[in-house]
């Protein structure tokens, strides 16, 4: 009877830090998961990678932007050329080539913004924009060191 007791005493003992440990790893748990680190772009931020998902920009949404704005979309240009009144910014991928030509603003600010794209395949064959720039961005997002 008495190594029943004692048993027993021991079963309530562990299982009692058993549900304390449990407590004490969802305290320390959930702050993460709230703030985001269990996401994959959140996780990705934390190891020092940028996410493994690709942002989606519509090649119409280049239209308009200055220089800086594309950079900051699609990263620095892989050639940029000034060519009299306008900057043409060309982006590659091993699919295609993506030019984006830029010309001063007419309200006189002196801006370069994209006024015209074009894209092509590595055959030189033209090929829809929109194509080119998820396929740059993709090249891209895979050039990224952690």
């Amino acid at each position: 009877m008495a190594a029943d007791r004692s048993a027993l005493h021991r079963l309530r003992r562990t299982s009692g830090y058993a549900q304390a440990g449990w407590r004490t790893c969802a305290l320390i748990l959930l702050p993460l998961l709230a703030t985001g680190c269990a996401s994959d772009e959140g996780a990705a931020r934390y190891h020092g990678k940028e996410s493994a998902h690709v942002r989606s920009v519509d090649s119409s949404q280049l239209v308009g932007l200055e220089s800086a704005q594309v950079t900051g979309l699609l990263g620095a240009a892989d050639f940029r050329r000034d060519d009299g009144p306008a900057e043409i910014l060309q982006y590659r991928s091993p699919t295609c080539v993506l030019d984006l030509y830029l010309y001063r603003d007419d309200d006189g600010s002196g801006e370069y913004r994209v006024k015209y794209i074009e894209a092509r395949d590595r055959s030189l064959a033209q090929q829809a924009p929109q194509t080119c720039v998820t396929s740059v961005m993709r090249s891209r997002s895979g050039q990224i060191s952690g």
